[in-house]
């Protein structure tokens, strides 16, 4: 006989009923965008610490004031971002002007305000309220779902996890 053998015929007893255990899968903070005027344009714009020199899509930009550039930029996967070139450009906040040189390119989505524009504005960021500060000017964050144009999915839901059973989250 093996470990849980027991004579043929003979069912195993369930003297309990089994528990059922219930968790909430919630959508994690992603409270990272700024709404600014980027070029005179209305604009979210993403804080990213991990990004070095910000960056600015080229359809948010006039191609004629792109200059030339020998920087190059790669993303988190290794892979090279074409750009095409780099210019000043005034990010604009109730009234506050806070220009950055930003690297342009066809194959950014956002507005990305790196750490050249964090350190420039000497921004507190306030993670437990979602806010930054610039100077006397405190900020709301926001995530991108907060606007209409999602590009990302997240789940939010009620998962039932029966015992003794595997399952994705």
């Amino acid at each position: 006989r093996g470990y849980n053998a027991r004579p043929v015929g003979q069912r195993k007893r369930n003297r309990r009923r089994p528990r059922r255990f219930t968790t909430i899968i919630e959508k994690p903070g992603r409270e990272v965008y700024l709404v600014a005027n980027v070029a005179g344009k209305p604009t979210l714009c993403l804080l990213d610490t991990g990004c070095e020199i910000s960056m600015v899509p080229s359809k948010l930009v006039e191609s004629h004031h792109i200059e030339p550039t020998n920087k190059r930029v790669f993303a988190a996967n290794q892979t090279e971002v074409d750009l095409l070139g780099e210019m000043d450009v005034d990010v604009e906040m109730r009234g506050m002007h806070l220009p950055i040189r930003m690297l342009v390119s066809e194959h950014v989505a956002d507005v990305m305000l790196g750490i050249d524009w964090l350190k420039k504005y000497r921004l507190v960021w306030n993670f437990e309220d979602s806010s930054v500060q610039i100077g006397k000017e405190k900020f709301q964050m926001f995530d991108q779902g907060d606007f209409c144009y999602d590009r990302r999915v997240v789940a939010a839901r009620k998962v039932t996890i029966s015992p003794r059973s595997e399952g994705l989250l």
